[in-house]
């Protein structure tokens, strides 16, 4: 894989982690000042998003070059993570209260340690060795902490490490983990290269496909979240009708109970009575004892056993249940018994004919439990009176557990009777707990990937479009430096046959260019030059480069004489052929033929010659010929650059 290849891909995956990075915090602070309810967890605590958007922002500024920007950042990150580890360590852990700035559940202190070294970094930035050494430390750090997160998950209890111990998505936490810490790594080598540019294209389609990405996210998991909430307010829609049916059958049978004791013909034999009351405790399991009252006076008790009787008088007896008690009623009544047994209940039948009163005392927990009805699933129901505890229901063959799920739905229900009770639903599976961050979190991060890939795609087709450009660039300008070239350019393939030929070629040669094409070199020279241009020739296919000059006889017969210059031709290293240009001096040659002789004859006249430079003010002489040193004495180099003035005596 080429270096520009490797480049983009390190562009690519820097520009995609940042992007992740500002949009998944982003996201994270919207939902958190919108107001969006998780039923199971929050996808990023408030305190997380600000962190991971900081990050984001100083990331992106450290690729666009903007120092002020990936400072600012820094700065920001540095002062959250720095107020989030003070108040962890005062209050004695994350779990202590919330946080001041966003009122929810703060970043723990492990986190907020490692994104100070992650400020710290983004305000040095890369530019000296030190700092790119502490970049690359701090992406090892990252990246190995997150990969451990990964194996922890397959280790015995990383079920419910992963599922419990989190306030968000452990999922992504481990993700932006593992991408920051890329990332870091990433920056830190080759910074000191130039970057390819990827294209408008591929930046765009990259950051629209995070933005699908994290907003598909985060509208799984709310969607996954808010359908167990809905399966939770069913199950507590069941739980409350089955709860009110058991409640209306107790007050029901209580009723009738009451008239069979408030009829013309009451049972007034005990044994009688006594046979009825076993048959209504057998009918009403929660029924633990009843009582006869007339005026605040027991006329006759019957108990289960001796304790729930003793408990039924001492309620009976005690002032703050009598100043309970309704006044005037018509129908069953139900109140809670004492703080100290909130299971317990007692139950007021009016016996209107005989001015009396049937109390008894029901056990709550034993009725429920034999009442109750309901397919729980993967939930567990509790029941709460006041606050306090009384049941949990759980679907059959589930053990209690001393794990602490997060709450789905609760609910105020008034039962017949006038008791009032509070049902609240939990998830009681760790895998049920699990998949609802890992499913949203898996079909994101396949959708992070693609993205990734259509983005690293599109850069690879934008710089292969740049390089071609590139190349068709070279070519034209090739091509006008062969076209256009006053001198003859040519090329000869390794046998020594013309290849390419421009004008100037049939030009000095007097031959059309498609005859020159194809024909040897060896028929352009004069015999008596073949031997030696051919060993230019080989030369210049060793590698070496020539210059000669060569006699040549056009169409016509006419000589020609040609400087010229040979070039090999490689291609991945090795010779193709040999690249000319040839000069024709012809003329120059002749010129120069022409001065020499000129130069010789003022050299040998007996006259003394003295030219100076007309152009100074002092006349300096420029050149003197033999006489004028024979007239005057003169060396001529006592001569050349004086004043002319010096021969007049």
């Amino acid at each position: 894989m080429s270096h520009k290849t490797l480049d983009i891909a390190r562009d690519t995956t820097l520009y995609t982690a940042a992007a992740v990075l500002i949009l998944m915090g982003g996201a994270g602070l919207l939902t958190y000042w919108l107001g969006i309810v998780y039923p199971l967890r929050s996808v990023l605590l408030p305190d997380n998003a600000l962190a991971v958007l900081m990050v984001g922002v100083g990331l992106l500024a450290m690729m666009v070059r903007w120092p002020i920007l990936r400072r600012f950042a820094g700065f920001i990150l540095l002062v959250h993570v720095t107020y989030l580890l003070m108040h962890n360590a005062l209050a004695g852990g994350r779990e202590v209260g919330v946080s001041w700035l966003t009122g929810d559940v703060r970043m723990g202190s492990l986190a907020s340690a490692m994104l100070s070294l992650v400020a710290v970094c983004l305000l040095l930035g890369v530019g000296w060795r030190r700092s790119r050494w502490l970049w690359a430390g701090v992406g090892i750090l990252l990246l190995s902490s997150s990969l451990l997160a990964l194996l922890r998950l397959f280790l015995p209890g990383g079920e419910v490490a992963w599922t419990l111990n989190n306030a968000s998505s452990p999922l992504l936490g481990t993700a932006l983990a593992l991408v920051l810490g890329v990332s870091m790594l990433l920056m830190a080598v080759g910074v000191d290269r130039p970057q390819p540019r990827m294209g408008r294209l591929a930046l765009a389609c990259g950051l629209f496909g995070v933005l699908l990405s994290c907003s598909v996210w985060y509208l799984l998991n709310w969607e996954y979240q808010e359908d167990k909430r809905l399966q939770a307010s069913h199950l507590l829609d069941n739980v409350q009708y089955n709860a009110e049916q058991a409640m209306a059958a107790q007050l029901l049978l209580a009723q009738y109970v009451a008239e069979r004791l408030d009829s013309p013909e009451p049972l007034s034999d005990a044994a009688m009575r006594a046979h009825h009351i076993e048959h209504y405790f057998r009918d009403s399991p929660g029924m633990q004892a009843l009582v006869m009252q007339d005026r605040g006076v027991s006329v006759w008790e019957f108990a289960g056993t001796e304790q729930a009787g003793q408990w039924l008088k001492a309620q009976l007896a005690d002032p703050r249940a009598e100043a309970e008690q309704p006044f005037d009623f018509a129908s069953p009544w139900m109140m809670p018994a004492d703080s100290e047994r909130r299971h317990m209940a007692l139950v007021l039948i009016p016996l209107p004919s005989v001015g009396q009163q049937l109390v008894g005392s029901i056990d709550l927990v034993v009725l429920l439990k034999e009442e109750l009805r309901v397919q729980l699933g993967a939930y567990m129901v509790r029941v709460l009176q006041n606050g306090a505890p009384l049941l949990e229901m759980r679907a059959p063959g589930r053990a209690a557990s001393k794990m602490s799920y997060p709450l789905v739905a609760h609910r105020h229900i008034g039962l017949p009777g006038g008791l009032g009770l509070t049902l609240e639903v939990y998830p009681d599976s760790v895998e049920e707990m699990l998949k609802a961050g890992l499913i949203p979190g898996g079909v994101a991060l396949a959708g992070l990937m693609l993205s990734y890939l259509m983005s690293f795609s599109l850069g690879l087709a934008y710089q292969r479009h740049q390089d071609r450009r590139s190349l068709w660039e070279s070519e034209q300008r090739y091509r006008s430096l062969f076209a256009y070239n006053p001198d003859a350019v040519f090329s000869v393939d390794p046998e020594g046959n013309f290849v390419t030929a421009n004008s100037t070629c049939a030009t000095i040669t007097g031959l059309p260019v498609d005859r020159i094409i194809g024909s040897h070199f060896s028929q352009l020279i004069l015999p008596g030059e073949i031997e030696r241009i051919q060993h230019y020739f080989n030369e210049a296919l060793k590698g070496n480069a020539q210059r000669f000059e060569v006699a040549i006889a056009n169409l016509t017969g006419e000589p020609r004489l040609l400087y010229v210059t040979n070039l090999p031709i490689l291609v991945e290293g090795t010779v193709q052929g040999v690249f000319g240009i040839a000069k024709d001096i012809t003329e120059q040659h002749s010129n120069e033929t022409r001065l020499r002789v000129l130069e010789r004859s003022v050299q040998a006249s007996i006259n003394g010659i003295v030219i100076t430079d007309a152009s100074q003010d002092d006349f300096p002489i420029t050149y003197v010929n033999e006489a004028v040193l024979a007239l005057t004495g003169y060396r001529e180099e006592e001569l050349l650059g004086r004043s002319c003035r010096i021969l007049q005596g």
